[in-house]
Protein backbone atom coordinates (compact mmCIF):
# COMPACT_ATOMS: atom_id res chain seq x y z
CA UNK A 1 0.00 0.00 0.00
CA UNK A 2 1.21 3.52 -0.79
CA UNK A 3 2.65 5.35 2.24
CA UNK A 4 0.65 8.50 1.40
CA UNK A 5 -2.70 6.70 1.34
CA UNK A 6 -4.60 6.76 4.61
CA UNK A 7 -6.37 3.62 5.71
CA UNK A 8 -9.91 3.78 7.08
CA UNK A 9 -8.59 2.99 10.59
CA UNK A 10 -6.12 5.88 10.81
CA UNK A 11 -7.00 8.93 12.85
CA UNK A 12 -7.11 12.31 11.11
CA UNK A 13 -4.37 14.79 11.90
CA UNK A 14 -5.03 16.73 15.11
CA UNK A 15 -6.53 20.19 14.69
CA UNK A 16 -4.11 23.06 14.89
CA UNK A 17 -4.56 26.79 15.14
CA UNK A 18 -2.60 29.77 13.94
CA UNK A 19 -1.23 31.68 16.94
CA UNK A 20 -2.34 35.33 17.08
CA UNK A 21 1.28 36.44 16.88
CA UNK A 22 1.44 34.86 13.39
CA UNK A 23 -1.43 36.91 11.88
CA UNK A 24 0.92 39.63 10.56
CA UNK A 25 3.13 37.02 8.87
CA UNK A 26 0.09 35.30 7.33
CA UNK A 27 -1.24 38.55 5.87
CA UNK A 28 2.24 39.46 4.60
CA UNK A 29 2.73 36.07 2.91
CA UNK A 30 -0.70 36.17 1.28
CA UNK A 31 -0.08 39.68 -0.05
CA UNK A 32 3.40 38.68 -1.29
CA UNK A 33 1.73 35.82 -3.19
CA UNK A 34 -0.53 38.33 -4.96
CA UNK A 35 -3.70 37.85 -2.90
CA UNK A 36 -6.07 40.61 -1.88
CA UNK A 37 -6.64 39.87 1.80
CA UNK A 38 -10.24 40.42 2.94
CA UNK A 39 -10.89 40.70 6.68
CA UNK A 40 -13.42 42.12 9.14
CA UNK A 41 -12.61 45.72 10.07
CA UNK A 42 -14.42 48.38 12.08
CA UNK A 43 -15.84 50.95 9.70
CA UNK A 44 -18.54 53.50 10.51
CA UNK A 45 -19.22 51.78 13.85
CA UNK A 46 -19.96 48.36 12.29
CA UNK A 47 -17.95 45.28 11.34
CA UNK A 48 -17.41 45.31 7.57
CA UNK A 49 -15.39 43.05 5.28
CA UNK A 50 -12.71 45.08 3.53
CA UNK A 51 -9.35 44.54 1.85
CA UNK A 52 -6.51 44.97 4.32
CA UNK A 53 -2.79 45.53 3.91
CA UNK A 54 -1.75 44.74 7.49
CA UNK A 55 -3.04 42.45 10.25
CA UNK A 56 -3.38 45.45 12.60
CA UNK A 57 -6.44 46.48 10.56
CA UNK A 58 -8.41 43.37 11.60
CA UNK A 59 -11.17 44.17 14.10
CA UNK A 60 -10.01 43.23 17.58
CA UNK A 61 -11.34 43.89 21.05
CA UNK A 62 -14.89 44.57 19.92
CA UNK A 63 -18.09 42.60 20.11
CA UNK A 64 -21.45 43.31 18.62
CA UNK A 65 -24.82 43.57 20.27
CA UNK A 66 -27.79 42.74 18.08
CA UNK A 67 -31.48 42.78 18.77
CA UNK A 68 -34.62 43.36 16.74
CA UNK A 69 -33.66 46.22 14.40
CA UNK A 70 -30.57 47.17 16.40
CA UNK A 71 -26.86 46.65 15.85
CA UNK A 72 -24.02 48.28 17.74
CA UNK A 73 -20.45 47.60 18.69
CA UNK A 74 -19.43 47.25 22.29
CA UNK A 75 -15.99 47.00 23.89
CA UNK A 76 -14.86 43.40 24.09
CA UNK A 77 -11.84 41.46 25.21
CA UNK A 78 -8.86 43.40 23.79
CA UNK A 79 -7.01 40.14 23.10
CA UNK A 80 -9.85 38.57 21.09
CA UNK A 81 -10.31 38.56 17.32
CA UNK A 82 -13.67 37.59 15.81
CA UNK A 83 -15.71 38.14 18.99
CA UNK A 84 -18.83 39.01 17.00
CA UNK A 85 -21.39 37.32 14.83
CA UNK A 86 -22.46 38.22 11.33
CA UNK A 87 -22.47 41.96 10.66
CA UNK A 88 -24.39 43.83 7.99
CA UNK A 89 -21.81 42.86 5.35
CA UNK A 90 -21.34 39.67 3.35
CA UNK A 91 -18.41 38.08 1.49
CA UNK A 92 -20.78 37.41 -1.43
CA UNK A 93 -19.90 40.69 -3.17
CA UNK A 94 -16.23 39.69 -3.27
CA UNK A 95 -16.86 36.25 -4.72
CA UNK A 96 -19.79 37.19 -6.96
CA UNK A 97 -19.36 40.82 -8.04
CA UNK A 98 -22.69 42.52 -8.87
CA UNK A 99 -21.38 43.59 -12.28
CA UNK A 100 -18.66 42.33 -14.55
CA UNK A 101 -17.86 43.68 -18.00
CA UNK A 102 -17.29 40.78 -20.36
CA UNK A 103 -16.33 42.90 -23.37
CA UNK A 104 -16.99 46.19 -25.14
CA UNK A 105 -17.57 46.86 -28.81
CA UNK A 106 -16.51 49.86 -30.85
CA UNK A 107 -16.92 50.71 -34.52
CA UNK A 108 -13.97 51.01 -36.88
CA UNK A 109 -15.04 52.15 -40.31
CA UNK A 110 -17.91 49.87 -41.25
CA UNK A 111 -17.23 47.01 -38.85
CA UNK A 112 -17.65 46.22 -35.19
CA UNK A 113 -14.53 45.44 -33.16
CA UNK A 114 -14.75 43.50 -29.90
CA UNK A 115 -12.48 44.78 -27.15
CA UNK A 116 -11.29 42.78 -24.20
CA UNK A 117 -13.20 42.95 -20.95
CA UNK A 118 -11.82 43.71 -17.54
CA UNK A 119 -8.61 42.12 -16.31
CA UNK A 120 -9.05 38.85 -14.41
CA UNK A 121 -10.46 39.26 -10.89
CA UNK A 122 -7.94 39.46 -8.03
CA UNK A 123 -7.00 36.40 -6.03
CA UNK A 124 -8.81 36.66 -2.69
CA UNK A 125 -7.80 35.34 0.72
Amino acid sequence: MDQNTATPHESPAPASFLPKAEFPALVRVLRDEGYTVIAPVVEQEVIMLRPITDASQIARGVRDEQDGGRYRLMPGDPDQYFEYVVGPDSPKRFFFPPTQRLFTIHIEGERFVVDRGQPPPPKLA
